[in-house]
């Protein structure tokens, strides 16, 4: 996104700003997912260090990521049947009429729950840039197809699919941990859930 900056009209400096600000929203983003981590550790094992906990998850991410793209591919391979099996549980037990109960009687949306939705607002509006930006690498007879598949399709299942599934767990379990959430209700397979998870989007 900072590079298109450049010839929409804010040059080389403003492209410079652009790269900054999107620089400090994924710092923002990657302390948030360790956050939630660090949450679902402590929660288990209260005696860990926050700092020996944060390190030893950042220097697991570090190295996923050093030696290229095709290690990443392969974390991404191998873990993702423990995050299908673990949504597959929560989904589940939100099929139980006291979940069902929980998301009738939640009521009104306050000062803070209009800052989550402007938040994830905030995130739509970044992943869409992202995948614009990526889209400059496409091939100009599949730029149409890679806008709907990059940038379109991303943005729907993310914020029909997997915000709306992530609100439906927080109201009807009572928690605003998802780290918390994952770990009363799976146990020691929710921690490895929790760890999968999030650091696959870190590691993205």
């Amino acid at each position: 996104s900072d590079l298109l900056s450049i010839p929409a009209g804010f040059g080389k400096r403003g492209s410079a700003v652009t790269s900054l600000i999107y620089s400090m929203n994924f710092i923002v983003l990657y302390a948030i997912e360790s956050q939630i981590i660090l949450q679902s550790v402590q929660s288990v094992f209260p005696w860990m260090s926050p700092f020996v906990v944060i390190a030893a998850v950042s220097l697991v991410l570090v190295a996923a990521t050093w030696f290229g793209i095709s290690i990443v591919s392969a974390a991404m391979s191998m873990t993702l049947p423990i995050f299908v099996i673990s949504l597959l549980i929560l989904i589940w037990q939100l099929s139980s009429e006291n979940a069902h109960s929980a998301i009738v009687e939640a009521r009104g949306l306050g000062a803070f729950g209009v800052l989550a939705c402007a938040g994830v607002l905030m995130v739509f509006i970044v992943n869409a840039t992202v995948a614009a930006d990526v889209g400059r690498f496409l091939s100009p007879e599949r730029r149409g197809l890679g806008v709907l598949l990059l940038g379109v399709l991303p943005q729907v299942l993310s914020l029909g699919g997997s915000v709306m599934l992530g609100a439906w767990f927080g109201i009807a379990f009572g928690y605003s941990s998802p780290g918390l959430l994952f770990v009363e209700m799976l146990g020691l397979w929710g921690l490895l859930a929790v760890l999968v998870s999030q650091s696959r989007i870190n590691i993205v």
